[in-house]
């Protein structure tokens, strides 16, 4: 379950406590962590675009790589590491691309396709076929970002 998911359930599960319900005062509880973890939530996403803007920056203006020793410095600096923006960054990044293959999982079927754009079965299922292989390629490509450790 994501944070946005278990903020919506935390609300929802206080929402659904009557006020004669013994679990009233349990139920304020969770409404009030799933508000604190809504909020950590939002920061952590402003820190991670911050991070980028940051890290885009000692790559793209700063750091450059001298061609002798092949080693990035600024100023006899080296460029530091950032393996937990980076690990971050990798998760935003594969969980953009889970969602939008969410978003997309009709195109998996054939007789949704064929439902939706009127074609004949043998027409849909060589589209599901291809958006299967999409489908599974860019899967591994959002698991390979949460595998890797130096954002790459």
């Amino acid at each position: 379950m994501t944070n946005k998911e278990l903020v919506a359930a935390g609300h929802a599960l206080a929402k659904a406590q009557g006020a004669d319900a013994p679990l009233t005062e349990i139920a304020k509880l969770v409404s009030d962590l799933a508000t604190r973890l809504d909020v950590i939530t939002v920061l952590s996403d402003v820190l991670t675009a911050e991070n980028l803007a940051l890290k885009n920056y000692i790559d793209g203006e700063c750091y450059v790589e001298s061609k002798r020793t092949g080693v990035y410095t600024c100023a006899g600096i080296s460029k530091p590491e950032t393996p937990a923006t980076d690990v971050i960054l990798n998760e935003v990044r594969a969980q953009a691309i889970s969602n939008a293959l969410d978003s997309c999982s009709p195109c998996c079927d054939t007789d949704c396709v064929m439902d939706a754009i009127d074609i004949s079965y043998e027409h849909a299922e060589l589209r599901s076929n291809g958006a299967i292989e999409l489908h599974d390629g860019l899967a591994a490509i959002a698991a390979q970002l949460r595998a890797s450790k130096d954002g790459e």
